[in-house]
């Protein structure tokens, strides 16, 4: 119900983490595709692919005449007691320098996006993929489908390092990954970092993400860079910030706003939480309640979403709606000033229209330092508050409570 129209896109993942087969069951791959083109209706689809470490089963025939072997998991299991290594068959791992193995990839790729209607591709822990051959690859994709989005996983907290991976990038040895999006970890990890601590010291609370954004400039193409806050291999936010709204809201507010292709994961938005103090995949990939016959709580509908929940959902919801709309967003510029106090202001603007978001991460009341930002600010009288819709006028006078965002717009 947050993300109901053309602009969001569904995940599905569709091939098993270490072990691809074909599925002879063509009823299956069919009603993947009606589900698919009945959810083009209102959303887009990305698909998730783990090429690094495909175990892809073949037959025990020359390499000059490579086929996949009509295998399902099933088969497959009851073929090896479900153990692999009983397989007497050829396994190549991550071995996509072998071009056959790269065929097959490239093949398998462009016939799933032309059977299925997919909008997107997901490639799991990119790098450790031979980079040569996912460049071959990614470009083979993008050739025959170039709207179709590919993101990867590049999981490296240097700024320089990230912006290698993405295609286009001015490579110093010259390399090309033809990859359209990378996920923006060191912008995670800042907004991360910033929100869990309370009496941050120099460098730290709101400045990790004004020095995160301040290398914008490293990176070929800020509208195809994809930014979360969590996934499946982090620790749920609401445990990271000790279930605090205050803190959700503010890092919400800065994923609806600043540059790139947002991502969240389910329920977050709802204040999912293991409430451990460790990292448990299995737990923090819990169950959405709701959806099916018997279940207690349905949080799909407004009466079953109760309390702060609820209200963190609308604040969402809100945000996010607004945002779709909004061009000076997904290709507007950024001016941003530097962090002080634990706060942190920045301004999205184009020819046309300029969004102000400004954000108090600390434990007390701040006044904004309208002036401050005269050199795109002046001339500016009322906006529209965002989160409220209400008329608003900024000036030097204007006090944010303590952790709190506002985001108005011109």
């Amino acid at each position: 119900s947050t993300f109901n129209e053309s602009h969001y896109h569904i995940i599905l993942l569709l091939d098993g983490y270490n072990e691809i087969a074909v599925n002879t069951d063509s009823a299956l791959n069919e009603k993947l595709k009606q589900e698919i083109e009945t959810l083009l209706d209102n959303k887009k689809i990305t698909v998730i692919v783990t090429s690094r470490n495909p175990n892809i089963v073949f037959e025990e025939i020359p390499l000059t005449n490579l086929t996949v072997c009509p295998l399902n998991r099933e088969q497959i299991m009851a073929f090896t007691g479900g153990n692999n290594d009983n397989l007497p068959k050829v396994i190549f791992e991550g071995m996509l320098d072998n071009p056959f193995m790269l065929k097959y990839f490239q093949q398998w790729a462009i016939w799933w996006t032309e059977y299925s209607g997919q909008d997107g591709l997901r490639v799991d822990t990119y790098p450790y993929n031979e980079k040569v051959p996912m460049s071959k690859w990614c470009e083979a994709v993008i050739n025959e489908y170039p709207n179709l989005n590919i993101v990867g996983e590049c999981w490296d907290s240097n700024f320089d390092q990230l912006a290698y991976w993405q295609g286009g990038n001015n490579n110093a040895d010259g390399f090309d990954s033809h990859l359209p999006s990378i996920m923006d970890f060191p912008l995670q990890e800042a907004i991360n970092a910033a929100l869990a601590e309370n009496t941050p010291g120099w460098n730290q609370g709101m400045f990790r993400v004004y020095h995160a954004l301040a290398h914008d400039a490293t990176y070929h193409d800020l509208s195809k860079m994809m930014i979360f806050l969590s996934n499946h291999d982090h620790y749920r936010i609401a445990d990271s910030w000790k279930l605090d709204p205050d803190k959700m809201k503010i890092a919400y507010t800065l994923l609806a706003t600043v540059r790139g292709i947002p991502q969240l994961f389910y329920g977050d938005e709802m204040m999912f939480a293991t409430g451990k103090n460790y990292k448990s995949d299995g737990e923090l990939r819990m169950d959405f309640p709701g959806g099916w016959d018997g279940d207690p709580v349905n949080l799909f509908t407004e009466e079953g979403r109760t309390g702060i929940e609820a209200d963190l959902h609308d604040y969402v919801k809100t945000l996010f709606q607004w945002r779709k709309g909004k061009d000076v967003i997904h290709n507007g510029k950024t001016k941003h000033f530097m962090a002080r106090d634990n706060t942190y202001a920045y301004f999205r603007y184009n020819d046309t229209d300029k969004v102000f978001v400004y954000v108090n991460a600390s434990p007390e009341e701040k006044t904004i330092p309208w002036s401050h930002y005269a050199e795109i600010a002046s001339g500016l009288g009322a906006g529209t508050n965002v989160l409220t819709g209400e008329m608003v006028t900024i000036t030097d006078a204007t006090v944010i409570p303590p952790c709190t965002a506002i985001v108005v717009e011109y």
